[in-house]
């Protein structure tokens, strides 16, 4: 369903639904929605992230499904390969496997979102800064909704994600600098012609889809657990996470411990 409006996570100020990226202060931009009575039986009977349709803001009948959501959490017994293995010496660990993804990693989410808002807002030119898995998946999801992208893949960037993204017809731009460069290029891009920037935390929708992983490992373990140590960049995912449990409160379908969360994250990297 559309969202009702768009705050501000900075200074609370709102938005009608359009094609925006960042709020007048530069603060980040959610999706906020009026749901009246809504009970878990309206959940999807689907195997991907659109069984959450009804907190997503896409209508059913815009979605065109790559497979992405829907990946598997296993319970781990032991950890390490080979020589070094070492016994689990806690209640439970379970790895949830975004591997599966189209594009093979957790952007397909945000893109799978993110991509046809744009679209169905007026968006038809897209651009995003990345240091290649945002690429890709923007790449798959412009091909898929028959929009133009564009790629600012940043200086050490991952050539196999820009091949995959060429092979979607996007258009791949190598620049020199590091992704915080391929950023700034982007938020000029945008502001001088009709294209619109998808990088990070800059437009409201990729949040939208990361938040699904919570709900999955919510669903998957009839709870949640103690801990979620996440890897980041830019930090949508965890953001997406973090939505989520304020929307599962808010809805009245959980009312339990929220987990701590355990951010790692390669040095310099964002």
């Amino acid at each position: 369903m559309r969202p009702a409006f768009l705050e501000c996570t900075a200074c609370s100020k709102h938005y009608e639904v359009r094609l925006i990226n960042v709020c007048d202060c530069g603060g980040p931009l959610f999706a906020r929605y009026e749901w009246t009575d809504l009970g878990m039986d309206r959940l999807l009977p689907r195997n991907d992230l659109w069984r959450y349709a009804p907190l997503l803001p896409l209508e059913e009948s815009e979605i065109r499904s790559r497979g992405e959501g829907g990946t598997p959490l296993h319970r781990l017994e032991h950890l390490g390969s080979g020589g070094r293995v070492a016994r689990v010496k806690v209640a439970a660990l379970y790895v949830k496997d975004e591997g599966l993804n189209p594009t093979g990693t957790f952007k397909a989410r945000g893109m799978a979102v993110a991509v046809p808002m744009a679209c169905a807002l007026g968006g038809s030119n897209l651009v995003v800064p990345t240091a290649g898995n945002a690429g890709a998946a923007l790449a798959l999801y412009a091909a898929t909704y028959g929009a133009r992208s564009l790629i600012l893949l940043a200086g050490g960037g991952s050539e196999e994600a820009a091949r995959e993204a060429v092979a979607y017809r996007s258009y791949v731009f190598r620049t020199a600098g590091d992704i915080s460069d391929a950023g700034r290029i982007a938020r000029d891009l945008a502001g001088m012609t009709e294209t619109f920037s998808l990088a990070t935390l800059r437009e409201p929708y990729r949040v939208e889809g990361k938040k699904t992983m919570l709900f999955e490992i919510w669903e998957a373990l009839g709870g949640l657990p103690d801990w979620i140590v996440f890897p980041t960049g830019g930090g949508t995912g965890i953001v997406g996470m973090w939505k989520a449990l304020h929307e599962l409160r808010d809805l009245g379908w959980y009312d339990g411990p929220w987990p701590r969360f355990g951010v790692v994250q390669a040095e310099g990297c964002a």
